[in-house]
């Protein structure tokens, strides 16, 4: 049976628009977590809750950045100021603003992991495009680790966040 015919088709035009929605994604997230971490009414340890959320934001910030600089090579348009990926980031963070957390980190990690799913899907039939696809596979599975770790009580939860950003450290990204 092939991959086409289970709905998994790797022709080039569809990894490559998947790699486009997936730097959508990286715009949405960045406002996310920028709307999230400028407005977050529900801290119990704000500095170290606050420095999750940064690193969040950080992530987000050079899987964008990386994507930004790969993709228009492959034809691909970036836009990092679109306005409707944008918007929908704020909306979306503006629904959690005063969640507990607690409530927080599980509400985001029942929200990553489908997506977490989907770009290790892809990063195993990513032919040619395995390195975008594994940064955006391992960007998504960074913040999983992260928010399971905190829902599980782990003190060190956000070690998986700087393990990611270790990893780029020549993104173009100052943080």
């Amino acid at each position: 049976m092939s991959d086409e015919y289970l709905g998994m088709e790797t022709s080039p035009e569809v990894l490559l628009a998947q790699l486009a929605g997936a730097y959508r994604g990286e715009v949405y997230g960045v406002a996310f977590f920028t709307h999230l971490l400028d407005h977050y009414q529900g801290y119990t340890d704000k500095e170290s809750q606050r420095t999750v959320l940064q690193l969040m934001l950080n992530v987000e910030r050079v899987t964008q950045a990386i994507l930004g600089a790969h993709l228009p090579t492959l034809e691909v348009p970036c836009n990092p100021d679109d306005l409707h990926m944008q918007q929908l980031g704020i909306r979306d963070a503006e629904a959690w603003l005063t969640l507990p957390w607690p409530e927080l980190m599980n509400t985001m990690l029942a929200w990553v992991a489908p997506y977490q799913r989907q770009y290790r899907q892809q990063f195993s039939r990513a032919g040619g495009f395995g390195p975008l696809f594994y940064l955006v596979d391992k960007h998504e599975t960074a913040l999983f680790e992260c928010l399971q770790a905190a829902q599980q009580g782990e003190a060190d939860a956000a070690r998986w966040l700087r393990q990611f950003l270790a990893a780029y450290p020549h993104s173009g990204v100052h943080y």
